[in-house]
């Protein structure tokens, strides 16, 4: 109930830094950039922090 603002709760919940740690080193690295533009080489540079700030 503290996250009200998102339309997921239950799911936002599960969203941790463990998980999207473990997410990183499955995706294909070698894959087109997302609807953001950034590629998965742009988003390694600064890694730790983009996974704190998800």
């Amino acid at each position: 109930k503290r996250e009200k603002k998102y339309r997921f709760r239950d799911l936002y919940r599960q969203i941790n830094y463990g998980a999207l740690k473990l997410a990183w080193l499955e995706i294909n690295k070698k894959a087109a950039a997302g609807v953001d533009k950034i590629t998965a080489a742009e988003f390694e540079k600064n890694l730790e922090e983009n996974l704190q700030h998800c």
